[in-house]
Formats: structure tokens, C-alpha cells, sequence
């Protein structure tokens, strides 16, 4: 499970971090909480808009029936 751990920069100054040092994790489970699906920030729709990916299929059909006619098997002969 993924946690963000916030610490306080004064906390950290008097107590700085050393590798090897281990955390012992308490989840409170005894309060309703935020859902995982909720966002954790609310922004307008328009702030985060683009058309960048509005024309990415434009010409896509072409492109796959172009590679389906290079790649087909020749007609069986009739007999």
C-alpha cells in the first residue's frame, strides 16, 4: 500500500533521517475517512483542458485497412 509520510522541517532538522531506520504504521480505522476514488484536490474542468488528444485517431482507419491489404494472402485460385 502506497503512504505519503509528511514530516515537519524543524522535527527533521533536530532529528534528521539515517538510511537503515524503520517506521512503525498505524491506520485508523475506526473513523470514516476520504474515499481512495475521491480526488484530493477539487479544480475546475477547464484548468486541466487540452485538444492535444482530441485528432491522435485522425487517419487510423486508413492506416490499418493500408496494412491489412499489404499483409493479405493472395486469392486462392478457383479450380
Amino acid at each position: 500500500m502506497p503512504v505519503r509520510i509528511s514530516l515537519d522541517a524543524e522535527e527533521l532538522k533536530a532529528h534528521p533521517l539515517r538510511p537503515g531506520l524503520s517506521v512503525f504504521a498505524r491506520i485508523d480505522t475506526g473513523r470514516p475517512g476520504r474515499s481512495m476514488l475521491e480526488p484530493y484536490a477539487a479544480m475546475p474542468p477547464a484548468t486541466c483542458r487540452t485538444g492535444v488528444y482530441d485528432t491522435r485517431l485522425d487517419g487510423v482507419d486508413a492506416l490499418i485497412d493500408s496494412i491489412v491489404q499489404k499483409n493479405r494472402l493472395p486469392a486462392a485460385a478457383s479450380t
